[in-house]
């Protein structure tokens, strides 16, 4: 490791700082502009001067950037990990239910009839009938089985066409029905929903309800290993929408932000907030990346935990507010960001003479900042890694050989957990629907004991069996809502549904209401009355 303050002179021994250099790199805020000398002892007559001077250089010392080669103070992680329900012999509905109550879809009926109604009492629907919990559960279903299994458009399930049409899907909805529900599908009740102008307006108001009981399960049903790492994520989306975000640089360019926080060894997302943009009152005195780490970490105060960031977020204030409440952060930093001494600047010749492999440090007390000369200089800000080690990295060259390349212990600290985000986007991109897509449940099916070895895709196919158990929504048109009343269906001859022709619409078919005596086709069948077919 090359000494930071090392002179041009080859010759000659660095023998210390010149004073008014010194006092150049310690913070003004620390400095005492008070004397023993001056200072007022007529009632501190058990005052000592030498222990009071000696512990003002204690602390001096320990505020001032240097080049100390001691290791740092960390204190070990004894906390409990991993799941917090015993999930021994859980099936793939099991995990799902252990973050997905259901409640939430019981909420999801209500407030998608609750809408419904609401749009019908504007524009007359004779399509739709309430929905349920059960069919809703069903509709999810279909939902996670359409990211496995995709097609060019959400009608080719139910196309006539063998190469296209998915027989298991007709068997429970039929197109219509799946479509309706897709339209009024609500989490929320909309009549309580404050207009964009008003102070307390939530951007999130729609799905608040669904996302607040999601993250609740997510950090109640997991304890987080010793190191997680915290970035951002992008969910695809190109419509309309006020909180959209643009990032050129990003696979993801145009989508919703989400801020998480991801177990390092697995993936497993244990907080996460989406961000809507800039808030009203918000105190700006920090920047946004020190903000989302601060509330991402709160559940974290005390326990000794690892936080991994990128250079977005880190900052030496807030690396130093972590380490008071005992949590560590290693992370790359912005070389420019406010604070940084100038005597390790990228301008300075001992950063621009370092080749690679080579590395230089400062530290105050426990905050270490290290470059690090890779292709170029690579900045690192950490709160539980020496400053010094004897590592190497691989490096591979232009002719495809590969060399070892002389590392530092921060370098590897944070190459090792920051993947925690990259491993949760991974997984998430595995069989999109269209609709953020939930992972977690099949990781808590790996860290349980004796559980199955099994792929992300048995245990999706697994849950979308379960979801959808016995329930068909065929079923339910034919002898759950029409056959109250003595409305009952028969075979016809073919022709036009005398229903569809009031709604100038053509729709040929074979069946009748025996009741009624009429030719009507199925999706008119379900809530027709006798009037209908007048």
């Amino acid at each position: 490791m090359a000494d930071p303050f090392e002179t041009d002179d080859e010759e000659g021994d660095f023998l210390g700082f010149p004073e008014e250099r010194e006092s150049s790199i310690n913070h003004s805020d620390n400095e005492l502009d008070i004397s023993v000398s001056t200072a007022n002892t007529e009632d501190l007559s058990d005052f000592d001067p030498n222990e009071w001077e000696a512990d003002i250089k204690e602390e001096e010392v320990d505020q001032r950037w240097n080049s100390n080669r001691d290791a740092v103070n960390v204190d070990p992680f004894v906390q409990r990990t991993g799941p917090v329900t015993d999930v021994t012999g859980m099936s793939a509905l099991d995990f799902f239910k252990l973050l997905f109550k259901d409640e939430n879809f019981d909420r999801i009926a209500v407030e998608t009839n609750r809408y419904a109604q609401q749009s019908i009492a504007v524009k007359t629907d004779p399509l739709w009938y309430e929905t349920t919990a059960d069919e809703i559960r069903t509709f999810f279903a279909l939902n996670i089985l359409f990211g496995i299994k995709q097609l060019p458009e959400i009608h080719a399930y139910w196309s006539k066409n063998p190469f296209l049409g998915v027989p298991e899907v007709q068997k429970v909805f039929s197109r219509n029905r799946f479509m309706k529900i897709s339209q009024y599908l609500h989490l929320n009740d909309k009549s309580k929903e404050l207009p964009r102008g008003d102070a307390n307006h939530d951007k999130l108001f729609k799905v608040r309800p669904l996302l607040d009981a999601v993250v609740v399960s997510i950090k109640s049903e997991y304890l987080p290993s010793k190191c997680v790492s915290i970035d951002k994520a992008m969910i695809p989306f190109k419509g309309r929408l006020g909180m959209k975000q643009y990032m050129p640089q990003k696979p993801t360019k145009r989508g919703i932000k989400v801020w998480e926080c991801a177990d390092s060894a697995n993936g497993y997302v244990v907080d996460l907030s989406v961000y809507t943009g800039k808030e009203r009152g918000m105190n700006t005195e920090q920047g946004l990346g020190y903000r989302v780490v601060y509330k991402l970490t709160r559940p974290l105060v005390g326990k000794n935990h690892h936080v991994v960031i990128d250079n977005f977020f880190s900052s030496i204030p807030l690396a130093e507010n972590l380490l008071r409440e005992k949590i560590y952060l290693c992370g790359t930093v912005c070389s420019n960001r406010q604070g940084i001494p100038r005597e390790i600047a990228p301008t300075t010749q001992q950063v621009k003479r370092l080749r690679q492999g080579e590395s230089l440090f400062l530290r105050k007390g426990n905050l270490v900042l290290t470059v690090w000369k890779d292709k170029k200089p690579v900045y690192f800000l950490s709160t539980q890694s020496n400053p010094v080690g004897d590592l190497q990295v691989n490096r591979r060259q232009h002719d495809g050989s590969i060399i070892q390349v002389p590392s530092v212990p921060v370098v590897k600290s944070y190459n090792n957990n920051m993947g925690g985000m990259d491993l949760s986007d991974q997984l998430r991109g595995y069989y999109m629907t269209g609709r953020k897509s939930k992972k977690w449940c099949h990781i808590l099916e790996k860290l349980s004991p004796r559980h199955r070895n099994r792929t992300l895709l048995a245990f999706r196919l697994d849950l979308i069996k379960n979801l959808i158990g016995n329930f068909s929504a065929r079923k339910l048109s034919v002898s759950s809502v029409r056959t109250e009343g003595g409305h009952w269906p028969i075979s016809y001859s073919k022709g036009r549904c005398k229903r569809c022709l009031k709604q100038r619409k053509v729709t040929w078919c074979r069946m009748a209401c025996e009741l009624c005596d009429k030719r009507i086709c199925l999706d008119c069948f379900r809530n027709h009355t006798a009037e209908d077919l007048v």
